[in-house]
């Protein structure tokens, strides 16, 4: 009888310590600067910041611009990176209200956006998108580790379709802070 009574405690101990840990929450810090070309050029600054899981899905939309998000997305070439994955018009009101922002106008921003729901734990791809003019994008991407620390990353930028003279001067640098609830 005990030896029942040991058991018994030893797997409740270990049940109570092996609990599975939440889904994480919190809030993507993402700053940037755009700055205005000197030049004829005049970009449109549409804008798409999302999460990407390991297997390329987008697993949620955190800002998007307002052309982008009321039909914008059907365009190709704005920012074609977010709406070929993002599903837009899928998007519920409350997700549309929450994430449709003002375009960023040139000078250093700082967004505040939070997680549209807890994600389980893990590594993500944080991706912002900047239509520039015609078929012209510039995409961001960063390794963001979403749990229990803050996490950061100073994204890597890649030309869409390719770099023209002075793009490398409209879009300075992106970073993305994950911050824990």
């Amino acid at each position: 009888m005990r030896s029942l009574f040991v058991v018994l405690a030893i797997v409740i101990l270990v049940g109570c310590t092996c609990e599975k840990k939440k889904d994480a929450a919190g809030v993507i810090r993402v700053t940037f600067e755009i700055n205005a070309p000197n030049d004829d050029l005049q970009p449109s600054y549409q804008t798409a910041i999302w999460l990407e899981d390991a297997a390329g899905r987008t697993v949620g939309t955190l800002f998007v611009s307002e052309y982008l998000s009321y039909g914008g997305y059907n365009d190709s070439t704005i920012c074609p990176a977010w709406s070929s994955s993002a599903d837009w018009e899928q998007a519920t009101q409350e997700e549309f209200d929450a994430r449709t922002q003002a375009t960023p106008p040139a000078g250093r921003q700082e967004l505040l956006l939070p997680l549209a729901k807890a994600l389980p734990r893990g590594e993500y791809s944080a991706k912002m998108q900047l239509h520039l003019w015609e078929n012209y994008n510039i995409l961001y991407s960063g390794r963001l580790v979403v749990g229990d620390k803050a996490d950061s990353t100073i994204a890597e930028k890649s030309y869409v379709p390719a770099p023209f003279k002075g793009a490398e001067k409209v879009l300075s640098h992106v970073t993305f802070h994950y911050v824990p609830e």
